[in-house]
């Protein structure tokens, strides 16, 4: 008769493994693009897929004024631009009836955070890829650090265009902005414009280039190897997010599993190509 108890290892098949009831979640991107970006047009599309937004042309100077001439009356041809609502993301997460009761920490629940932050990564990156259309300059030389010269000639290139100085944002990968420290003004206390400060946002602060400065890891990238960084006022890209992130959990029973879903339609597009100025990195 046995008078000792009885080991671990002969309880191995009895005793289940022990989980932490607080997860580990994996490491995220900062999300910074979409907040950057014009948001004017949100609750103008109420049904359908696309919104036309008429443009207001700018008029000459204003008529000679003639007592003996004919009213002369202004004639131009209308434009517009569209922002098409085409893009529908979305991300799924399954568990099992039998996993759920075995499962002490509250997967789904957790899970269903990651699932809305893919969603919105999504948005994130399909607007990074709007930087290669902007039209107030292409700056910078793919493979070449950024350099004083080419953040100013940015700026001259968004001043020229007569954009507006408030609402400028400047977003660059970690490169760049590494880049960014290295050119004197940036960080010398005669030049650093007021406010300037980082946050886990991905703000890194303000610029005497005349704009907000951001860090992303989710800028595109060209030829395979350097990312489209962007300079641009935030009516340069606007966007239209029709089904916002929302996450729904449901019961597949077909299937013995539970869901947590969460999904975005949204579009994007460039009403205003020239408030913005394509930059061309190193990496």
């Amino acid at each position: 008769m046995a008078s000792n108890a009885m080991t671990a290892a002969q309880l191995a098949n009895w005793i289940p493994e022990y989980q932490a009831a607080k997860a580990l979640a994996a490491l995220e991107k900062s999300l910074v693009i979409q907040k950057t970006v014009w948001h004017d047009w949100q609750d103008e599309l109420k049904w359908g897929d696309t919104l036309n937004i008429p443009i207001t042309p700018n008029l000459g100077a204003a008529d000679v004024v003639s007592l003996t001439a004919e009213l002369t009356l202004n004639a131009q041809t209308t434009s517009r631009r569209q922002i098409i609502v085409n893009q529908w993301n979305y991300k799924a997460v399954g568990v099992g009836y039998r996993e759920q009761l075995q499962n002490r920490p509250a997967y789904l629940t957790d899970v269903a955070q990651k699932c809305t932050y893919a969603c919105a990564l999504a948005i994130d990156t399909y607007l990074a890829g709007k930087f290669q259309s902007l039209t107030a300059g292409n700056v910078g030389t793919q493979g070449n650090a950024l350099t004083d010269d080419v953040m100013l000639t940015a700026g001259e290139n968004l001043n020229i265009a007569d954009i507006e100085a408030t609402g400028r944002s400047i977003v660059l990968d970690p490169e760049s902005v590494t880049d960014l420290f290295k050119i004197d003004k940036v960080v010398h206390d005669d030049y650093v414009a007021k406010g300037a400060m980082e946050s886990p946002t991905g703000f890194i602060g303000r610029s005497r280039y005349g704009g907000l400065v951001y860090m992303s890891n989710n800028l595109k990238v060209q030829n395979t190897s350097y990312h489209s960084a962007g300079f641009y006022h935030k009516e340069a890209i606007a966007i239209i997010i029709q089904k916002k992130n929302i996450t729904d959990l449901f019961d597949w029973p077909q299937k013995f599993t539970q869901v947590v879903r969460a999904q975005v339609i949204f579009g994007a597009g460039i009403p205003r190509p020239t408030a913005g100025v394509c930059i061309n990195t190193r990496s």
